[in-house]
C-alpha cells in the first residue's frame, strides 16, 4: 500500500508536545535536505571514481599500470645509477598481466575472483608487489585498476684476476617485458 507524502506529513512530527507550533522553518528545512540525501545516496548508483565492493557488477572496463622497480624521487647526483637501470629495465607487458586476470571485461565482478587474481599476480617472480582495486565507472559497473611493481631484476657483475679488471657485465632478467 503506498501513501502520498506531503510536507505537512513530514513537518507534524516535529511539533513540540505542549506548543500548537511546529519548529521554526528553517530546521525543517535542514531535516528535508539531510533526508533527501540519505534517501538519494541509498537509491542512486556510486558516483564515477569512488572506491566500490565488487559484488556482483558488470566490468565496465580493466585498466593496467606496470611501474619499474626503481622511482627516483629527486635528480640528485646518486640517482643517476637509478635512473640508469631503468633505461635498461623493461616493464612488464600488460597483455602478460591480463593473462594472469581471472576476470574479464563483461563478467560480473566477484570479490573472490578479485583477491584470487591478486594473489595469482603475487606469486609471480617478476613481480613486487600487486593490488587489483574496483572503481565505479557511475553508471552501476565497476572499473578494475591493476597496479603491479616489477621486481629487480638487474644484473652488475663484475671480474677481476689480482688487480686488474677482467670483466664487467651490466644487464636486465626481464628481458623484452
Amino acid at each position: 500500500m503506498s501513501r502520498n507524502y506531503e510536507l505537512r506529513d513530514v513537518v507534524r512530527p516535529f511539533r513540540a508536545a505542549h506548543s500548537p507550533f511546529p519548529l521554526p522553518r528553517a530546521r525543517c528545512i535542514v531535516f528535508l535536505i539531510a533526508l533527501s540525501a540519505v534517501a538519494m545516496r541509498d537509491t542512486h548508483a556510486q558516483a564515477e571514481g569512488e572506491k566500490a565492493v565488487c559484488n556482483g557488477q558488470i566490468i565496465s572496463d580493466i585498466q593496467v599500470n606496470t611501474r619499474a622497480p626503481y622511482e627516483p624521487k629527486s635528480k640528485k647526483w646518486w640517482t643517476i645509477p637509478i635512473r640508469i637501470a631503468n633505461s635498461l629495465h623493461a616493464t612488464t607487458d600488460e597483455s602478460v598481466i591480463r593473462r594472469y586476470l581471472i576476470l574479464n571485461r563483461g563478467m560480473q565482478c566477484s570479490e573472490f575472483r578479485r583477491a584470487e587474481s591478486e594473489r595469482i599476480l603475487r606469486v609471480q617472480p617478476y613481480l613486487a608487489s600487486a593490488e587489483i582495486r574496483t572503481i565505479s565507472d557511475g553508471q552501476g559497473g565497476v572499473v578494475l585498476r591493476v597496479e603491479t611493481v616489477d621486481e629487480l631484476t638487474t644484473i652488475v657483475s663484475a671480474g677481476a684476476s689480482g688487480a686488474h679488471l677482467t670483466g664487467f657485465r651490466l644487464g636486465d632478467r626481464n628481458v623484452m617485458g
